[in-house]
């Protein structure tokens, strides 16, 4: 068992982890990090736009990579932003 916070995980949970973590960061463009801190701070695609000097179409074709890569829809659009 690894100690992780307060939980431990098995070993083998561990390690699938480890690989599936080093395999999402090999793969992955880093020029897309900047974009994922703007829209995580301005919560909206139009703001993170601005805030990177970038076009919102830009942005949006951004968050569409991220959301491919990782397999999950970041960012959800609601009532008062993402």
């Amino acid at each position: 068992m690894v100690k992780v916070g307060v939980r431990a995980l098995p070993l083998n949970a561990m390690n699938r982890m480890m690989t599936i973590t080093r395999m999402h960061i090999r793969a992955m463009d880093l020029n897309l990090l900047p974009i994922l801190a703007a829209l995580f701070e301005a919560k909206s695609v139009s703001r993170a736009a601005g805030l990177l000097n970038l076009t919102q179409p830009a942005v949006s074709r951004a968050l569409k990579r991220l959301r491919d890569h990782f397999r999950d829809p970041l960012f959800v659009s609601g009532q008062g932003g993402l």
